[in-house]
C-alpha cells in the first residue's frame, strides 16, 4: 500500500519522537547523547525525503551539532515545502477557475448569437450541447458554425459532426 508523503512524514515524526524518548529512558550520559543523535539524524533524513527537502538542505541540517537546531531547521523546511505546495495549489486552482469562467462566458455569447440568428428553440437545444463542451476551441467552432450556417438544422448537422 502506497502511503502519501505527508502521512509518511507524520508517522516518521511520531516514531522519531517515541524513539528519542525511549533512548532517553534506557540510556544515560554520553551513550544517551550518541543514541539520540543517531535517532535524530535517521528521523531527519526520513522526514526530509517524505517532505521533499532537497539534498543540499538535508546536508546542511546534518552538519548541525545540536539536535534541536537540526530539528528546528527540518521543521522550517517542512513548513516552507507546505507553504510552497499550498501556493502552487492555489495558483493552479485559480487558473482552472479562470479558464472555466472564460469557457462559460464564451458559451453564453454563443447561445446569445444562436438566439438572435435562429431563435430561442434552437438556442435551447444548442445549450444542451454546449454544456458538454469544456474546450474553448470547440466552442469557437460552434460560434463559427452559427455564423456560417443558414438554418438551425444545418447548424446541428455541422456541430454534431
Amino acid at each position: 500500500m502506497q502511503v502519501a508523503p505527508r502521512a509518511r512524514a507524520d508517522r516518521m515524526s511520531v516514531a522519531w519522537i517515541m524513539a528519542s524518548e525511549d533512548v532517553g529512558i534506557r540510556f544515560g550520559g554520553q551513550a544517551q547523547a550518541v543514541c539520540i543523535r543517531s535517532v535524530t539524524r535517521a528521523g531527519v533524513a526520513g522526514a526530509a525525503e517524505a517532505w521533499q527537502i532537497s539534498e543540499a538542505d538535508l546536508a546542511e541540517m546534518m552538519s548541525f551539532t545540536e539536535d534541536e537546531d537540526m530539528y528546528e531547521r527540518a521543521k522550517e523546511l517542512r513548513d516552507q515545502v507546505h507553504r510552497d505546495g499550498v501556493r502552487q495549489g492555489l495558483e493552479a486552482g485559480l487558473e482552472q477557475g479562470l479558464e472555466a469562467g472564460r469557457i462559460r462566458e464564451r458559451a453564453h455569447l454563443v447561445r446569445r448569437l444562436a438566439t438572435r440568428k435562429f431563435g430561442a428553440e434552437t438556442a435551447e437545444r444548442l445549450s444542451r450541447i454546449l454544456e458538454d463542451l469544456a474546450d474553448a476551441d470547440r466552442i469557437d467552432e460552434v460560434f463559427d458554425a452559427i455564423v456560417d450556417c443558414d438554418s438551425g438544422a444545418e447548424l446541428f448537422a455541422r456541430v454534431r459532426a
